[in-house]
């Protein structure tokens, strides 16, 4: 589900068409937060011939823009019932049975993304090179991440989002190893203040289990679509493993 409504580029990642005036994700909120029926399996897309299928935010033009400022994120923690949760829950339900369902996200605590990483994601992604413009903002997202609860409830507990760390690009050379010690050094400050609250039979939560790093790759770069070939199991393998 592409919900980086500002910046929205999944289907052409994907090499699939231009998406209807009348479907996408933008389309599906507004409908469900004026209270009228939708189905989800009307906006999606179908990725080749996998088992994938694709949500747009919607077909880009001054109509999507005035739909966008008619978004109101706040209000749906309000009332109910929540649009938010329901397109979720539509997707979940549907006749498409998804294992997972991936909500691309714009970086920040904006009005949209704060409640994708905070209550709606089981497991939270975070993607970031080790720059030391990137260290404070980040910092904050993971630290901000271990104090929320989502809606993801065990033994009658609300469970904090599960954090995972994507260093890329990794570039090549010498420099390559100082730049996955100082991902991996960063990643352990930032998860340090939850370690005090696991109990001793689970263990500290760890960088090198939690980052994976992704080595500077031309053909990946500047390709028009993503592949979906198997010769991207190696590289990108251990995120479905996250997942499963």
């Amino acid at each position: 589900i592409d919900m980086d409504f500002e910046a929205p580029g999944l289907p052409y990642l994907f090499g699939l068409p231009e998406p209807d005036e009348s479907t996408g994700a933008l389309r599906v909120l507004l409908a469900l937060e004026s209270g009228d029926p939708v189905d989800i399996r009307d906006h999606v897309k179908r990725v080749g011939e996998t088992e994938l299928y694709c949500l747009p935010a919607g077909r880009l033009g001054l109509d999507y823009v005035r739909r966008l400022q008619l978004l109101e994120p706040e209000i749906w923690y309000r009332e109910a019932p929540n649009p938010l949760h329901q397109l979720l829950d539509e997707a979940a339900q549907s006749s498409l049975q998804p294992d997972f369902v991936l909500l691309d996200a714009r970086t920040g605590i904006a009005p949209i993304s704060a409640p994708l990483l905070f209550d709606i994601a089981d497991l939270a992604l975070f993607c970031f090179y080790p720059h030391p413009q990137a260290y404070s903002g980040t910092e904050l997202l993971v630290r901000s991440l271990l104090a929320a609860r989502s809606r993801r409830v065990e033994n009658g507990q609300r469970l904090s989002p599960e954090p995972r760390f994507l260093v890329s690009p990794v570039p090549p050379g010498p420099s390559a190893a100082a730049v996955r010690e100082r991902a991996k050094q960063w990643v352990n400050d930032w998860l340090s203040p939850i370690s005090e609250r696991r109990a001793g039979t689970v263990g500290e939560l760890r960088a090198d289990e939690l980052t994976h790093f992704i080595d500077y790759s031309p053909d990946t770069a500047f390709a028009d679509v993503l592949s979906l070939s198997g010769s991207n199991h190696d590289t990108y393998g251990p995120l479905a493993d996250w997942l499963e």
